[in-house]
């Protein structure tokens, strides 16, 4: 027994090496995202297979699905937050697989930004500190310029220095993209940033974040059930 899974892990570890192989030689140009063969397992009855999907520096693509088909789980594993059973995850041509825990945080924090359903702010602390911290969790500094013009582009540069369970989910919905764009990432991840905005915010949001993508050459991938954003993007999948 321990022979037969020794042999399925050597053979496992072979199949990722050429998946990985076949990627980095066949290159989508300016690829910034790339996957191929995806799997994941929550458990042997709950198995994802996700199709490949790319999405070039300064492109957009928009991942569409009903709940419970994995869209949180595929943006997760784009994100190097949870590991893949099966397949590879290319980020700037870099396979996530192949780095430790401690390098996918590094790698995350110098060129990952999510955007999370939840937001998860410190309460306790100001809207600036929220935006800060993520800096610094990072090991980066920002200056207080850097800090205005994301705010000030955002249009929320007059809430510094709130807290952030006093705002609008609208304004709060901006302090969070504030937080992941401002480590000027090269990939931009958002989950279901607009579910929970009305028709006005909504058509804003997704604005905000086509302009911000296409000024700073940032991949952006958005994965809804929200129908509303088909509009925006040409470059779509659907997950079933």
């Amino acid at each position: 027994m321990v022979k037969n899974r020794f042999r399925e892990l050597i053979n496992q570890s072979l199949k990722n090496t050429f998946l990985i192989s076949m990627a980095v030689t066949n290159p989508i140009e300016k690829s910034m995202i790339q996957t191929t063969n995806l799997q994941f397992s929550y458990s042997k009855k709950s198995t994802f297979q996700f199709p490949d999907i790319h999405c070039e520096a300064g492109g957009k693509l928009l991942i569409r699905g009903k709940s419970g088909c994995g869209k949180t789980t595929l943006l997760h594993l784009l994100a190097g937050i949870l590991t893949p059973s099966e397949g590879v995850v290319l980020i700037k041509g870099k396979s996530l697989g192949a780095l430790s825990e401690k390098e996918k945080d590094q790698f995350r924090g110098a060129h990952i930004g999510l955007i999370s359903q939840r937001f998860h702010f410190i309460n306790a602390i100001s809207v600036e500190d929220n935006i800060r911290a993520a800096a610094y969790f990072s090991g980066k500094s920002i200056n207080a310029n850097e800090l205005l013009q994301i705010t000030d582009f955002l249009s929320i540069k007059h809430l510094l220095s709130r807290k952030p369970a006093l705002l609008s989910p609208g304004e709060q919905q901006r302090v969070c993209i504030a937080r992941a764009i401002i480590n000027a990432p090269t990939v931009l991840l958002a989950d279901e940033p607009t579910s929970s905005l009305d028709d006005d915010n909504c058509k804003e949001v997704i604005q905000l974040l086509e302009t911000l993508c296409r000024q700073q050459d940032t991949a952006l991938v958005v994965v809804t059930h929200d129908h509303r954003l088909d509009e925006y993007f040409d470059h779509k999948v659907k997950l079933s």
